[in-house]
């Protein structure tokens, strides 16, 4: 009888785990093998410029449009890191909204002029529906991402 509840109680722990360890691949293959908190990576992002991360988070927003990024979210919930890739490069579902995933890439620092900026408000407000004003954009902003490399989304 002991022997049958300890069976049971490893075959239920290996359920578990396989469970949790089901994901779908999205691009290449993650090579890298550490993951690097999104907090420690945004807390000195200059360090991390042109190098390949692992970073892991919940999803909070996928693009509506074409799947052509993510934002994964901080474990403190306070802080997001977008994974941008070439449209129709990989295409993150909608539905991944609200999953944990892995993502890989090139972490890189872009820097926007105020025009940039503007075109970018103009876009996104484009995208969402909703009024934008270009005099509100004053001055030019510098934005860490990861460029995506591949993606795993958990299941």
């Amino acid at each position: 009888m002991l022997m049958r509840s300890i069976l049971l109680i490893v075959l239920a722990l290996s359920f578990n785990l396989s469970a949790q360890s089901e994901f779908k691949n999205y691009g290449h293959e993650i090579s890298v093998q550490d993951t690097i908190s999104i907090q420690k990576l945004l807390a000195s992002p200059e360090s991390f410029v042109g190098q390949t991360v692992l970073v892991q988070g919940r999803i909070v927003a996928v693009c509506e449009n074409r799947g052509c990024w993510m934002n994964l979210a901080a474990e403190n919930g306070e802080q997001s890191i977008k994974i941008k890739v070439n449209d129709g490069e990989i295409v993150f579902p909608l539905d991944a909204k609200g999953k944990v995933a892995q993502a890989q890439g090139i972490f890189e620092k872009l820097v926007y002029s105020v025009e940039d900026v503007r075109k970018i408000k103009q876009h996104e407000a484009e995208e969402h529906g909703t009024a934008f004003d270009p005099a509100t954009v004053t001055e030019g902003m510098t934005v860490f991402r990861i460029k995506g490399q591949g993606a795993r989304i958990f299941q």
